[in-house]
Parts: C-alpha cells; structure tokens; sequence
C-alpha cells in the first residue's frame, strides 16, 4: 500500500477538490448580493467606483497582516521619531541606538572612504 493512497489528490483530471464554500467566495457571493451585482460590467464598474475605498482596506490588511506600517502623519509631523544623522561623522547615539562591532566596522570604513 502506498503511504499517499489515503491523501486525495489536489488536482485530478483538471478538477480540483478545493472546498467551494470557502472564505472568499461566501464573501464574493455576499458582494454581489449586496450590491446587486449581475454581469461582469458590473463588477468593474463597482471596482472603478469603490477603488479608493478598496485600495485603503487592502493596505490596512496588508498592514495588519505583516506589521510593515507606514509612519502616520499629523501637521507635517511623523508620529515616529526617527533621528536622521547627518553624516558618518555625527556621534550622536539617539534614544533606542545600540552598538555592535560590525556597525563600528562599517562606519570606520565610510569615514575612511570620505577622506
């Protein structure tokens, strides 16, 4: 017998087996309904008037999802404090900088280039 007899395949004669009730289409399925959404003409027109909406929701997620946000902006002010050094030869160790040997490394050999 073979270890995988008991595994369905994923795809078998060009058909797969995912499940059809799924997250995704539950959720497209309510779109349409919702919105009234018979032919694909509606669908894009839908899509070109939402766009912006859609484009911020996904961001969000995707923000969610990996934590890679952007700095949020009030006034022309960042809500995080970034120091920006202004060149190799600015000793100023901000608040949250840590030390290694390889960074000591690397600006020493910056600094010699510039010279």
């Amino acid at each position: 017998m073979d270890i995988n007899e008991s595994l369905k395949p994923i795809l078998y004669n060009k058909k797969t087996y995912a499940n059809w009730e799924n997250d995704r289409n539950i959720a497209s399925a309510n779109l349409r309904t919702s919105q009234s959404i018979k032919t694909n003409n509606d669908y894009r027109k839908f899509l070109t008037n939402q766009s912006d909406i859609l484009i911020l929701k996904n961001q969000l997620a995707a923000c969610d999802a990996t934590g890679v946000c952007p700095a949020k902006y009030t006034n022309g002010e960042s809500s995080v404090n970034k120091y920006s050094y202004q060149s190799v030869y600015d000793n100023n160790k901000p608040y949250g900088y840590q030390d290694s040997n390889l960074k000591q490394q690397y600006i020493e050999k910056q600094k010699n280039h510039l010279l």
